[in-house]
């Protein structure tokens, strides 16, 4: 029996010992046991593997998370900037159908963000910007380069009003 016991059961207790304190988010949870060629080595030497994956995945995922979290802050941050920018700021899709504008623009425009989003910057031309400084604008844009250029906007109450505008394409990896 004490023979049996020093053998088995001990390594046993060890093993349910260590498995426990994994189940309590232990991740340096060991068994302690030497990884021998019997039964209970082989448990203790995989157990001791799988727990050595855990820790390294949740490792992984704290990280991830951390990089997350930090990527967030930036990104309010950068949110937060266009928001109280004092100049306009719009963003359209590839089609040129606005998709944001800030509060500069609506204050600008007279235009609510509800009312701008959807449509197109034409919902702002006057009709006496030469055609040409849209052409240029377009092939500037699609092109890949920034426009920088002044046009005879129109407010939602028909009110004009010049604006120097920057027109700049945003790229990714798509």
């Amino acid at each position: 029996w004490w023979y049996g016991s020093r053998l088995v059961l001990r390594p046993l207790a060890r093993l349910a010992e260590a498995a426990s304190h994994l189940g309590e988010t232990q991740l340096s949870a060991r068994t302690g046991l030497p990884h021998s060629e019997d039964e209970i080595g082989r448990l203790a030497a995989a157990f001791d593997a799988m727990a050595e994956r855990r820790e390294a995945h949740v490792n992984r995922i704290a990280a991830d998370l951390i990089e997350i979290r930090q990527t967030g802050l930036k990104a309010r941050k950068l949110s937060q900037a266009i928001e109280q920018s004092p100049v306009s700021v719009v963003i359209t899709d590839t089609a040129g159908v606005i998709e944001y504008v800030n509060p500069k623009f609506t204050a600008s425009s007279g235009y609510s963000a509800e009312e701008a989003i959807g449509k197109t910057p034409v919902i702002l031309k006057s009709g006496l910007t030469p055609n040409h400084v849209y052409k240029d604008l377009g092939e500037t844009v699609l092109a890949g380069k920034p426009w920088r250029g002044e046009l005879l906007n129109r407010k939602k109450n028909g009110e004009l009003f010049w604006e120097d505008t920057r027109v700049s394409p945003l790229s990714d990896d798509a």
